[in-house]
C-alpha cells in the first residue's frame, strides 16, 4: 500500500536497496528522520502513508490524533515506509518521513475516525497539511510529466 523496498545487492560489506515511494509520493519531498516511541505494551506497526504529528515536549513523532493536545493533533509529515516498534512502552524506532511534497491523498492513512476533512481548531486536516506542512494533495496519480512511463 505504501512505498516498497527492494534489496538489490547484499555482500559482507555493502547492501544496496532501491526504495519506491511512487505509490504515496507523487513528486519531490523534503526528508525528515526522527524517533517514534511505542507507548504501549504491544508491538506497534506504523504503515507507509500514515499521517504523522510531532510531540511538542519531546520532538518525537507519532501518529496524528485529532483529539490530542500534545502536538500530534497537527499533521506534519507522511511516513515513508512501514516501521515496526518492538513491544514495550519505552521501545523506540527510527522513522523516515516526508513533507513539502505532492502525495496521492488516497494512499494516506489515518487512525480512528480521522479523515482529511476532520476539523482541528477550526481548520480541516486537508488545509493544515497543504498550508502548514506544505503537503499538496492530489486525488489521482499524476502522469503529466514527460518522464512518466
Amino acid at each position: 500500500m505504501g512505498g516498497t523496498a527492494t534489496r538489490v545487492l547484499t555482500t559482507q560489506s555493502q547492501a544496496i536497496t532501491n526504495y519506491d515511494y511512487s505509490k504515496i509520493i507523487l513528486s519531490g519531498f523534503d526528508a525528515l528522520v526522527g524517533k517514534i516511541v511505542n507507548g504501549t505494551a504491544s508491538e506497534r506497526v506504523i504503515p507507509a502513508g500514515q499521517v504523522m504529528g510531532r510531540i511538542a515536549t519531546t520532538g518525537n513523532y507519532d501518529v496524528l490524533a485529532s483529539g490530542a493536545t500534545d502536538g500530534t493533533q497537527y499533521p506534519l509529515a507522511i511516513n515513508l515506509y512501514e516501521v515496526t516498534i518492538p513491544a514495550g512502552a519505552a521501545e523506540e524506532a527510527d522513522i523516515q518521513l516526508a513533507k513539502e511534497c505532492t502525495v496521492d491523498e488516497g494512499m494516506l492513512i489515518f487512525d480512528g475516525s480521522d479523515t482529511l476533512d476532520t476539523v482541528i481548531e477550526n481548520r480541516i486536516i486537508r488545509d493544515r497539511m497543504e498550508n502548514d506542512a506544505r503537503i499538496i494533495l492530489r486525488k489521482v496519480t499524476e502522469l503529466s510529466k514527460v518522464d512518466n512511463q
